[in-house]
């Protein structure tokens, strides 16, 4: 198991409104070490705060990719994310979904459905 050596916090706001989006989601999807390519599942971090704040800790490694995921916002999608060693700080601004949309896919037909506690 990888040792929670860095991390990766920021704030998540509504490109319209500019107001803090609450809960947003942050995933890490994780690639297996011989075949970086393949997804093989995906880690949840803590949703935000009322203001819109994330921190998620993490090991200082190469990953499939970050996801960010409200409900009713459009995912953003970086795909392949490297963590480096300390602190990082990255800031999202996800889009409203279209009129008439109801949920919001990643490539590939992967998709993410957050089940809240």
């Amino acid at each position: 198991m990888l040792a929670n050596d860095t991390t990766l916090e920021g704030y998540v706001t509504d490109s319209l409104t500019g107001k803090p989006i609450y809960p947003a989601f942050v995933t890490v999807l994780r690639a297996p070490a011989d075949d970086l390519g393949r997804l093989y599942g995906a880690t949840y971090a803590n949703p935000t705060d009322e203001n819109g704040h994330y921190f998620y800790p993490m090991a200082a490694v190469f990953y499939d990719g970050l996801v960010v995921s409200a409900d009713g916002y459009e995912n953003y999608i970086v795909r392949p994310y490297n963590a480096p060693a300390g602190a990082s700080t990255l800031n999202w601004t996800l889009n409203p979904l279209p009129a008439g949309s109801s949920e919001a896919k990643l490539e590939e037909g992967i998709q993410i459905h957050i089940v809240l506690p």
